[in-house]
Order: C-alpha cells, then structure tokens, then sequence
C-alpha cells in the first residue's frame, strides 16, 4: 500500500482533515449538496447536506420535504449533466497523460454499467466527502450497491437517488439472518474467549447483499478443466514444520517477528492437532511488539491451494495478511497476490501486483459482463483501471473483486475456507462459508470449475490478452513461482498512516492530536521530531498497560487455521460435464 496525494483542492480537507488519504475531486461540490439538500427536505449546515448525501443521515434522517417533492426530477438532472461535464473533464485529463494517482476514479454514471441490482443503485460518480466525525458510517457508490468507503475522506462515490445506510443495514441484517449459525472458533492460548470482545470497531456497519448472478456466474468466467491432486499439506500439531520464519518487517511497522524458537517460547505460534494459532505476543523492544511471519519452505507454479480459517485477526492497529510471493525475483518482478489483507477498521480484498517487465492490465469487459458477477477494482487509489503494474506511489496494482467486501472483524465471525486457483490463463480467489465447503474439496479431488458461486475476486489474465493484444503480453508468466505467507503486522506505512480516518482515532490508545498523531508512512515509528507519539503504535505498545492493548490484541488479534492444503493439476483433465477424460 503505496502513499497518495494529499486532498486536493484544500477545501475538501475540512473538520478533522484527511490525514494524508488521496481525496479525488471529480465532482463539483455545489452539485451534490444540492442533491443532498432536495433529497432530505433539510437545507442544514453545509456538512449535515454531504452527509446525507453520503447516507450518513442514520435512523433520525428526515424523508423528502414538500420542497424536495417539486424540485427533485430537475435537480438531479441537473446533478446528471454536472456528472457528465466532470466525467468529460477527467477523460480529457488522462488523455492529457497524467500519471495514473491523478486520474480520478470515473465510475460510470449509470448502475447498468456495472449491471449493478438490488435496491441500491447509484447514479453518481466521484465526489470528495467531507471528514466524518470518528463513527465510520461514510458509504459510497460501487458497483451500483451501497458500500462503506475505505476511510472517511477518500474521493468515493457518493450515493445520489436516496439510498442510505438505514436500506443498506436493513438488507444486510436480514440476509445475516438467514445464514447458517456457526461454532465459535476456539480461542488462542491465554485467551477467554474468541469473540468476545465488546469494542465495535466495525459492527456499526453491514455491507449490503451481493447481487445474485444469473445462474450462480456459471459460464461467467474462464474455465480451467483440470483434475487436481494434493501435493503439499499443513495440519495438525507439526503444522509450523511446513513454514521458515522470517524476521523482516519492510512496512516499518510496530511489530517485532520472532524466530521460531522464540514464537514457540512466547506462545505467539501454537499447533494442536485441530488447528494452529498465529497470533500477537507481548511487548518486545521499545516501541514493538512481538508476532510472527511465517512462509512455506515450497514453492509452486500453478496450483490450487485451500484454506481453512476459524478466525482471522481483526481489530485497530492489526494488520494481517494471506498472501504469495516469489522468491526468484526481486520485487514486484517476481509477482504478488494478496489472498486476504487488511487492517484497522478498512475491509479485505484481494489484489494483484506485477512489474513493468512482466506488465498486465486487466479487461474490463471480462469483469463486468452483463448477468454475471460484477468485479470492480478496488484498489485503495480507486483508478479503477484495473492496471496490475505496482510502481509507487501512483500504481498500486490491480483489486478485481466482487462486493460485498468484509472487514476483518466480519471474516472472523464464522469459519471459511479461503481458495486460489493459479492456472497459466487466471487467478480465480474463492471465499467459501466452512459449512457450505464444497463435498469434492473434502474428498481430495476439487473441481473448482464448480465453485462460481463463491468466486470473490478474478484476474483473466490470458482473456485480457486476446481481447486487447499488447495489453497482458505473456498471461503464463505473469507471476514466478510462488511461496505462501501468513503476517500478522501492526501499524507501519498503511495502518498507522490511516489511523485519523478510522473508527481507531480517539477509541483506542492516545488522544489525537493532543497526544498523538498519525504518522506519514515514511517517518519513522515513535517519536515524530517535533512532535508527539504515532497514535498506532502507542495503542500497540502501550508502555504503560494504560490502554487495554494486551486484552485486546488476545482477544482480536489470531489467525485460527484448520489446515492449509496444496494442490497441482493431476496430468488429466476434466470434459465438460466434469468428468476425466485421458
């Protein structure tokens, strides 16, 4: 996670400021709180119109006034032709060859684009939202669905026809209703329990429903037609026997990896013949605290890998992460895909990242057909390109996922399966309920051709190529040989950087600013000359016990796995009904 420009014009950074998150500007501010103002009835201070545009209007949020009911229809066709003059704007501007950081997002201005559904759609595109007030509520348009944004000041699109967090939270509500209970997962040692834990870091929020595709997305995306068979295992109590630790923290985080010797010790790793725990230690060096990054000693070109996770660790100052890399070459030559990352209170989503020498942007087209799953790129700097190269600051790589992302805390709540599909034309990421996981998987002969359904992010790498030639040059070897990674990280250049625009600031750890401040990515953690503490790492650290930091991290902070299973096609394939053919 590269850093971005500041907000941009000043005017955005308003109330508290951004505290160095990209704010885009695609919109004229006047054009949506006009809209805003029409669709509450309220004219209001001028924040309370941008919140209610943002839906951040809340249960108390007043319906449409007798003056709204007259004006609405040629407000917002007002609104549309502002939309459209800006979009035009910002074509011209990419034309004009700016670097990609300065491109803002253009969503299209109608959900159909997307083939966006449900009760939610959007029509609005890019605009600047004014800083919230530390409760996490700020939504935007993604997909033609309601989604929470990334962080509070983040150039997103606003939702512009009236759809709020009441709708989105109703919605959610009831399709977490109708899901499956599941077993609480078992709890880390010197832990009471394993969610427990009563801070709402991101329980004010539900993403609403995906859209259902037509048919499950069955014929939606490239199929792989292979038998696989298992070649690599982690299990059981010798589950650590599998990985190397390393001790590297290049993210100039707070966290202290251990050997293993050490993490045995600490019991910050602990395998039992269910499961394992990766989780946070005690307080190291000054300003660290201890965990673990672990990496297997294979490595493997093509291949499907599952996982069963319990738990994943969550929470204000945690940054974990599932992820490949190659240790052949440097990176970002030798490729990236993070499986599953995140951290504070922002959601995880899988990503993809290359070099210039083995360059891929990915085809809208494959990603957004009609009647099929719609995967929007997500990347943090919302280009929405879906350009795979990673050169920071500008180009941080590709996030093709399909909505509804989950924060962490969600992902940790019931048991899942996680699964990546490497073949030489995509990368297929699967995320699948652990009570839903799919019979053949169990039975060591997965046919992931049958699992759309669960599919959560896709990267048609050789689709891409044939469709728009020069645009992906070599789909097979976009990536090196592969090693998987489990990190659990803490504050550093990502979490403590957008510490001000999470539900962290002023819930946990120092007082920001009278005590603290969220540290640019590239000064060093702790003191910052002339000023005081990073607020991240002295919630982490916590000196003094002055802030519960131990309870917390116990109680939030673990990776619970089951088993991590390797698979590498079998030399014969399937027909298409699925059977083995010679």
């Amino acid at each position: 996670f590269g850093s971005s420009p500041l907000c941009n014009p000043p005017a955005t950074r308003r109330g508290i400021g951004c505290g160095g998150v990209s704010c885009a500007w695609a919109m004229a501010e006047n054009s949506c709180t006009e809209a805003s103002e029409l669709l509450s009835g309220t004219p209001g201070p001028r924040e309370e119109r941008v919140q209610a545009t943002s839906g951040r209007g809340g249960p108390g949020a007043p319906g449409l006034g007798p003056r709204a009911a007259a004006l609405l229809v040629p407000a917002l066709l007002l609104a549309a032709l502002a939309v459209a003059r800006t979009a035009t704007q910002h074509q011209r501007a990419a034309a004009a060859g700016r670097r990609p950081g300065e491109v803002i997002a253009a969503y299209d201005a109608t959900a159909a684009a997307y083939g966006g559904g449900g009760p939610f759609r959007c029509t609005g595109a890019a605009a600047s939202l004014a800083p919230g007030r530390g409760d996490g509520t700020t939504w935007r348009c993604a997909a033609g669905a309601c989604v929470q944004a990334a962080s509070r000041c983040d150039g997103a699109p606003n939702c512009l026809d009236g759809s709020d967090e009441r709708g989105c939270r109703r919605a959610a509500a009831g399709a977490a209703g109708a899901a499956d209970p599941a077993a609480a997962a078992p709890a880390p040692p010197g832990s009471s329990s394993s969610n427990s834990a009563s801070f709402p870091l991101a329980s004010s929020w539900q993403p609403p429903p995906p859209t259902a595709p037509t048919a499950q997305g069955y014929g939606c995306t490239e199929p792989g037609n292979h038998a696989y068979r298992e070649v690599w295992r982690a299990q059981g109590t010798r589950f650590f026997d599998s990985f190397n630790y390393l001790l590297n923290d290049a993210n100039s985080g707070a966290a202290q990896y251990l050997t293993r010797e050490e993490a045995v010790r600490d019991q910050v790793t602990v395998a039992y013949e269910s499961y394992a725990i990766l989780r946070a230690g005690p307080r190291g060096r000054h300003l660290k605290r201890t965990s673990a990054k672990v990496e297997t000693k294979s490595k493997w070109t093509y291949f499907l890998m599952a996982a069963q996770f319990n738990h994943v660790p969550w929470g204000c100052g945690v940054w974990p992460a599932f992820w490949t890399h190659s240790p052949d070459a440097a990176w970002p030559t030798g490729g990236e895909l993070d499986i599953l990352e995140y951290s504070n209170d922002i959601a995880s989503r899988s990503s993809f990242h290359c070099g210039l020498s083995n360059r891929c942007q990915l085809d809208p087209a494959e990603l957004r057909k009609p009647g099929c799953p719609q995967f929007v790129d997500a990347t943090f700097n919302f280009t929405g390109d879906y350009q795979c190269v990673t050169h920071y600051p500008d180009m941080i790589g590709c996030a093709p996922n399909r909505l509804p992302l989950r924060s962490g805390e969600r992902l940790a709540a019931r048991p899942f399966v996680v699964a990546v599909e490497w073949t030489a034309a995509f990368i297929k990421v699967f995320r699948i309920p652990a009570a839903e996981a799919p019979a053949d998987l169990a039975a060591g002969e997965p046919r992931p051709d049958g699992w759309e359904r669960w599919l959560a992010a896709y990267y048609p790498f050789a689709a891409s190529e044939r469709n728009r030639p020069g645009s992906c040059p070599e789909p097979g070897r976009v990536l090196k040989a592969q090693r998987l990674v489990m990190s659990l990280g803490f504050c550093g250049d990502w979490a403590s950087k957008v510490w001000l625009n999470s539900t962290c600031a002023n819930a946990k750890g120092p007082a920001l600013p009278s005590e603290c401040v969220a540290v640019d990515p590239h000064n060093p953690m702790g003191e910052v000359p002339g000023g005081p503490r990073d607020c991240c790492t002295a919630f982490i650290y916590d000196e003094y016990g002055r802030y519960g930091a131990e309870d917390y991290l116990s109680r939030n902070a673990y990776f619970n796995v089951s088993w991590i299973k390797v698979f590498q096609q079998s030399g014969r394939r399937l027909d298409s009904r699925g059977s083995l053919v010679a």
